[in-house]
């Protein structure tokens, strides 16, 4: 399956997750499309969240990285 070509996207920020050594997270879509990669935590040892109901834990994957990513689009 292929997907739309990249400048179909351009209006889009595409983000990719990294894990705990900065490398390209084994859940993360990666490519020549990519615009930014933000830490996006390791299933073992998640990025510190807040959990429902209460309390504090580790989550991991790009919806963590997509949280970071939206800031860094806010600032430039």
């Amino acid at each position: 399956v292929q997907g739309p070509p990249r400048e179909a996207l351009d209006e889009m920020l595409l983000v990719g997750a990294t894990d705990r050594d900065d490398r390209k997270a084994g859940y993360s879509s990666y490519g020549p499309g990519a615009d930014l990669f933000a830490p996006g935590g390791d299933a073992g040892s998640g990025l510190l969240t807040a959990l429902p109901g209460g309390g504090f834990g580790g989550a991991a994957g790009t919806s963590m990285a997509a949280a970071l990513a939206s800031g860094t689009a806010a600032l430039v």
